[in-house]
């Protein structure tokens, strides 16, 4: 029990109280978005869209890296925004939550896939991407939900005044790795990085038009109380 409660002060200083249930939600939501599709499309048929620039672009297995480390990026970059204030916390949840709902409505209307290539080398790299390759199916891939999440949290970061310019710098040099990371990984294509762009702009125009952020407050008083 002792235990209990110190994880439970330790949380409550990292997670202001304020956004415990707006955060289950939106954890909720994007697992029903990324695997509760992909039962009702399998049997679809699935799009391949490759460019030019596709065939152009090697597989580089060290990039795998980075594109773990986008997990990082979404974790800190979120807490950052939702720990700048209530109002900062609901925008953005509200602006992750429209641009999700976009991302449901595509993943539904125009399901698609990638041909992965055979990976030979047993450097560390390549077994690690063995592994990515095992756990996440090439299916859901446009609009590229890495992309948009990295763009969020980009886009988001700049506005804030009080956010030092070198980590607003250090999270544009990382979004776009995180671009490129998708790309040199084989588990993108091209179009999937500007769908994700567009589709964060969209979902930014509709959240603030339908005042998405009031939902998140509502949200929010079923946050966990600090002393309950």
């Amino acid at each position: 029990m002792k235990v209990f409660e110190k994880l439970k002060r330790v949380f409550f200083k990292i997670v202001p109280n304020y956004a415990v249930g707006s955060i289950i939600v939106t954890l909720i939501f994007n697992f029903l978005v990324f695997c509760g599709t992909k039962p009702i499309t399998e049997s679809l048929h699935h799009y391949e869209v490759y460019t030019p620039i596709d065939s152009a672009i090697p597989l580089i297995p060290a990039f795998v890296i980075i594109y773990l480390l986008a997990f990082v990026q979404w974790m800190v970059g979120y807490l950052i925004l939702i720990r700048h204030g209530v109002n900062t916390c609901n925008k953005t949840l509200a602006l992750l939550f429209m641009a999700k709902c976009l991302t449901l409505i595509a993943f539904l209307v125009f399901p698609t896939t990638i041909s992965r290539p055979d990976i030979i080398s047993g450097d560390i790299f390549s077994r690690i991407l063995k592994l990515v390759y095992w756990i996440d199916t090439p299916y859901n891939l446009f609009p590229s939900i890495h992309c948009l999440e990295s763009w969020i949290v980009f886009r988001e970061t700049i506005k804030i005044k009080t956010i030092p310019k070198w980590y607003k710098i250090f999270t544009l040099v990382m979004t776009l790795l995180v671009f490129a990371s998708t790309l040199c990984l084989k588990q993108h294509v091209f179009i999937d990085i500007p769908a994700a762009i567009l589709t964060v702009e969209i979902a930014a125009v509709i959240s603030k038009k339908l005042k998405v952020h009031k939902l998140f407050a509502v949200f929010n008083r079923i946050g966990i109380s600090k002393n309950g």
